[in-house]
């Protein structure tokens, strides 16, 4: 099904209002597209529910959370669990960013 512009992925909320983002999402993993619509670069912010996402952690010291981005390595991209926020660091102006979440 298609989703209107402007609506964010279930689970993802992006702070700000020129960062866009889209999901496709497997049991154990999201990957997230990430569009900056600004003519400026920005860092970008983005709320994830993990436990929506089914992304938490659930066996402790046995299962782990890992970040990656797919974009350009100077870049950046963090997760901050506890506060459950995605920080992306210069998305280019009028890019698309891909990042992936994964609990193993």
């Amino acid at each position: 099904a298609r989703r209107p512009a402007g609506r964010a992925a279930p689970g993802v909320r992006p702070r700000g209002e020129n960062v866009r983002a889209a999901s496709w999402v497997l049991p154990d993993r999201v990957l997230l597209a990430l569009a900056n619509g600004s003519d400026k670069p920005a860092d970008a912010e983005i709320e994830v529910d993990l436990d929506a996402l089914n992304l938490t952690p659930r066996l402790v010291w046995q299962e782990f959370m890992r970040v990656r981005d797919f974009g350009a390595p100077a870049a950046g991209v963090s997760l901050d669990f506890h506060n459950r926020v995605l920080s992306v660091k210069r998305l280019e102006p009028g890019s698309l960013r891909l990042v992936g979440l994964r609990r193993y």
